[in-house]
């Protein structure tokens, strides 16, 4: 659903950077960060195409041979089958933080699936009570929640708001964006009266869920759309793994391989000293490229040049640098959590040599 957000609205808002354009950002990115944008986008579609994706496992996924790349690149395998791995660091805007297969959601989603409930029918009363009741242990002071298949509603409903807003600066007109394991998101919860939640599953088109704090708010907004039973299963599977990942990473032991290992918040840490990065938690993002000052354009210059940096060793970053850069608790050793595995490493040598540029 995001990730689907993070292309379609950098495309449909930047196909001609004009003043226009620009100015549907409010705060955001002037005609020179645009065009910016468009060039970085450009430049990863170009570098993605012509190679099939084969599969998608774990953090992972598995390219045929990339046509820009040459037989001695870091990520082509040197005997045998030739698929280039890529350790996805984007993990589809945060959505596939259980990685892109994740144990059990195939079986529940075909159960669902298996009685031909595709259509978008009413009637799925047991499943809302069932997400209602995740959502009230995820977000106590949720007094009610709506969802949609468009975020129109709100644009027409909430006076500035703007989604290209809400995907930069990670808060507009009231509405603020939830990711789990973010301090920044679970401050701004009490700030602002509507929240729109990142589902931690990467299955097919959800509905947006937009929950209201405030009992006066949620009257005015308007009912929510009807959704598929599958719509709603997949929701549920993504707020009830939700909440075992606050779970596991509240509860923390020395053998548990989770987003807040020591290892891996000591790697987050050594990235957001490089220029222009700021950590979140779990999440770091690239600063400077939506902003007004004028050098809108040489950020994105910056960054593509740092996004075909980690690509040609291995590593997807996001194909925008409003998206977070999540490190998956697979570069870490099984066996020995407190230590990074090859991978890893050799995200630790790439992060220094970024550094010392």
């Amino acid at each position: 659903m995001f990730s689907a957000l993070y292309w379609s609205v950098s495309w449909s808002l930047h196909r001609s950077p004009t003043e226009r354009q620009a100015e549907q950002f409010g705060e955001g990115l002037d005609c020179a960060a645009a065009i910016g944008l468009q060039r970085q986008l450009q430049h990863c579609r170009e570098q993605l195409q012509g190679s099939r994706l084969r599969r998608a496992r774990s953090h992972y996924l598995y390219f045929d041979h990339f046509r820009h790349l040459g037989r001695n690149s870091a990520i082509i395998p040197k005997k045998g089958n030739q698929v280039a791995r890529l350790c996805d660091l984007y993990l589809d805007g945060g959505q596939a933080l259980h990685g892109h297969s994740p144990n059990g959601v195939t079986a529940r989603l075909k159960n669902v699936m298996s009685r031909g409930l595709y259509s978008v029918l009413p009637g799925g009363i047991e499943q809302e009570g069932h997400l209602r009741a995740l959502l009230s242990r995820l977000f106590p002071h949720m007094q009610d929640f709506r969802l949609y298949h468009s975020l129109a509603y709100m644009e027409l409903f909430q006076k500035d708001f703007s989604v290209a807003q809400l995907l930069c600066f990670r808060q507009s007109a009231g509405i603020s964006l939830w990711r789990p394991l973010s301090p920044e998101a679970q401050q701004n919860l009490a700030s602002c009266p509507f929240t729109l939640p990142v589902p931690a599953l990467s299955t097919l088109p959800l509905p947006y869920l937009i929950l209201s704090h405030r009992d006066s708010e949620a009257a005015r907004l308007p009912p929510s759309d009807i959704c598929s039973p599958i719509q709603m299963e997949a929701l549920i599977q993504a707020f009830g793994r939700t909440e075992s990942l606050l779970l596991a990473e509240t509860n923390p032991t020395p053998s548990k391989v989770t987003y807040g290992n020591q290892t891996l918040e000591e790697l987050r840490r050594t990235a957001a000293q490089l220029p222009n990065w700021h950590q979140d938690g779990i999440y770091l993002y690239r600063q400077g490229a939506e902003t007004r000052s004028g050098t809108g354009e040489t950020a994105y210059t910056e960054y593509t040049r740092l996004w075909q940096q980690f690509f040609e060793h291995g590593f997807l970053l996001p194909p925008n640098p409003w998206a977070p850069v999540l490190f998956p608790p697979t570069l870490l050793q099984k066996d020995d959590p407190t230590r990074l595995n090859s991978e890893g490493k050799k995200l630790q040598r790439l992060l220094d040599r970024t550094g010392e540029n």
